[in-house]
């Protein structure tokens, strides 16, 4: 229990958190980007070499960065929506693609060092904490705001709970889905530039191991907070959570394979308890509205 021990897990799950909130755009669209983890690493590969090898002002090479991840997300919903790909299907070969066109990029050669100018943007401490932090925190204020209280959200939400009724009621259910999985691009663009600034270097293994713990902080965020619904601040809690374990067990000097196996449980977990609960919110409506139904009968008897 100590401060630098706080700062350091938060500083670590900046990039969970970030990439987390892209992937709760479509998953609350009810589809899945299994590209998200290639996505980020291929962001990080070209803000970290950019600057380095073509002399690409760092500004620039963020931006550059992060319209190459937007544009990957605008790719798979053009699959899947216009081309009725099934979105594991082809998440999960655009993910392949992304691998190899990062290690194509790279020549198979990791690089190491990066400009002052892009690591200080990650690592510069403000009330103690990386900079880093307060862009997940920022962007998971915005993100919030927009599916809590705006009729995007809503709309959001109703696509994801029945396409057809949503179509049925004026909502261009395509239209949100495709964008769902570009603004979730856009985001998994943002979480590379953050993780280039934080490591100062870019592999062209990438970065396959985040997958799990991302989609295991959405899937288990949505047993929380608001039980059966994908919503941030239930995001954030999962990350915490899974997060201080992790580091826990690190600590507590566990075999290297317990933390891939936790994070593996956690997942299908995280899976089981989000069935869950979406079917008990299902359940509890039904409830509510047959108990609605039968008052309005008794009133209306009585009446009579």
């Amino acid at each position: 229990m100590s401060f630098a021990n706080a700062s350091s897990i938060l500083s670590a799950q900046s990039v969970t958190v970030i990439a987390g909130l892209g992937i709760l755009l479509t998953l609350t669209l009810g589809e899945f980007d299994l590209s998200v983890a290639a996505n980020l690493s291929l962001a990080s590969v070209f803000v970290v070499t950019l600057p380095e090898r073509q002399g690409v002002p760092v500004w620039l090479s963020i931006i550059i960065a992060v319209a190459i991840s937007a544009g990957v997300g605008l790719i798979n919903g053009l699959v899947v929506v216009r081309l009725q790909v099934n979105a594991f299907v082809g998440t999960l070969g655009m993910a392949t693609l992304l691998g190899g066109m990062a290690q194509l990029y790279l020549g198979g050669t990791d690089q190491y060092v990066a400009p002052t100018s892009l690591t200080a943007l990650a690592r510069t401490e403000w009330l103690r904490l990386p900079l880093s932090v307060f862009y997940a925190l920022a962007i998971a204020m915005v993100l919030h705001v927009v599916l809590r209280y705006t009729a995007v959200g809503r709309r959001m939400n109703a696509v994801g709970g029945n396409v057809r009724a949503a179509r049925l009621t004026g909502i261009p259910a395509d239209r949100y889905r495709i964008a769902a999985f570009t603004a979730g691009g856009l985001l998994a663009g943002v979480a590379g530039v953050v993780l280039g600034a934080t490591l100062g270097a870019a592999t062209a293994a990438g970065n396959p191991a985040l997958l799990l713990p991302i989609f295991a902080a959405a899937l288990l965020g949505s047993t929380t907070i608001s039980p059966g619904r994908f919503n941030v601040p239930g995001l954030l809690v999962a990350v915490l959570f899974l997060a201080v374990v992790v580091s826990g067990l690190q600590q507590m000097g566990v075999a290297a394979w317990i933390q891939p196996a936790f994070n593996g449980t956690a997942l299908v977990v995280a899976v089981a308890l989000a069935g869950w609960a979406s079917r008990a919110r299902v359940a509890h409506a039904r409830r509510r509205q047959l108990e609605a139904i039968a008052a309005e009968g008794a009133a209306t008897a009585t009446r009579t």
